[in-house]
């Protein structure tokens, strides 16, 4: 564990480090490459690549968190607090 000042004593963090590479249906998200990164507007999920994780990072947009269903239902039932679940992403069952 690492120290981290936090304005509240009860305050955790975490670091996901787990990213997942071409876990990304890239014939079907939608993205532009710049020499610097690849922005995406839609990404889609490779079913097979992606099953079974509940939480990671992609190494083709490492900035965002992605979460299974189950890890965002048990956030929920435990009444954590301050996490934001933005948009469902699509899946395709797709090779």
């Amino acid at each position: 564990m690492l120290p981290v000042e936090t304005p509240a004593d009860d305050m955790l963090g975490f670091h996901v480090t787990r990213a997942l590479e071409g876990a990304v249906d890239m014939e079907k998200s939608k993205y532009k490459v710049y020499p610097q990164a690849t922005i995406f507007n839609k990404i889609v999920l490779l079913e097979h690549q992606v099953r079974d994780i509940d939480i990671f990072r992609l190494k083709e947009s490492p900035a965002t968190v992605f979460v299974s269903e189950k890890f965002k239902g048990l956030v929920e039932e435990s009444k954590l607090k301050g996490f934001d679940f933005g948009e469902v992403v699509s899946i395709s069952s797709e090779s």
